[in-house]
């Protein structure tokens, strides 16, 4: 069975492969070169903030310093989900990154599944979708030291009004781009079927999603 690279084993292979000093690296990571001896040697294992700051260093995404395969899944399941959160209220990445004040590139890694991003910042997103962050994230591993006050978790009620109306507004405009594939007698045709619809109770009646 083929030995696993560690994280420590990574970080000193990009290093010299950069022809970098651990002294040089540290100064661009903005910390001490006993750390980055220690990280290299295993004697310590850095915190996931710390490591992104050496994975920035070594232009590299976190990832690839990684040597946990259940981490990369965890991640990879928030980004599909932040997507498919997002492409229900047909929002791009570059309209969510105006919506939220969160930058692009940092929703499109989320996304990716290429990247753990700060829980601050993916609060903001799923906020601003007027999702819970409890809806995205199911495994916490990857947030060791997140906040313990239930109330930094919530949303904002406005945003998930604004979400569910960009939902709804989604939703109405691929109703519309299907009836207008339409020719003249299927128009006709999908007015009657929905006229029809709307004669019916179970499709009309506001259903409370709180009692289902």
């Amino acid at each position: 069975m083929e030995k696993q690279v560690t994280t420590g084993e990574k970080i000193r292979h990009l290093r010299l492969e950069r022809n970098l000093t651990q002294k040089t690296l540290a100064n661009k990571c903005g910390m001490y070169e006993s750390q980055i001896r220690k990280y290299e040697t295993g004697k310590a294992n850095p915190k996931i903030e710390t490591l992104q700051k050496i994975a920035d260093a070594l232009n590299v995404p976190l990832f690839e310093l990684m040597e946990n395969l259940e981490t990369k899944r965890i991640c990879k399941k928030i980004g599909s989900k932040v997507q498919n959160l997002r492409k229900s209220q047909g929002l791009t990445t570059n309209d969510l990154a105006k919506l939220s004040g969160i930058d692009e590139t940092i929703i499109q890694c989320c996304e990716d599944g290429t990247n753990i991003i700060e829980l601050e910042a993916l609060k903001q997103i799923v906020v601003t979708l007027g999702a819970s962050l409890f809806s995205i994230v199911d495994n916490w591993s990857i947030y060791p030291n997140r906040p313990d006050d239930f109330t930094w978790y919530a949303g904002n009620y406005s945003d998930l009004i604004k979400a569910g109306e960009r939902e709804q507004k989604h939703e109405e405009n691929l109703l519309l781009a299907d009836y207008k594939k339409l020719n003249i007698k299927g128009q006709i045709e999908a007015r009657k079927r929905v006229n029809e619809l709307t004669e019916i109770k179970k499709y009309t009646e506001l259903e409370d999603e709180f009692y289902e």
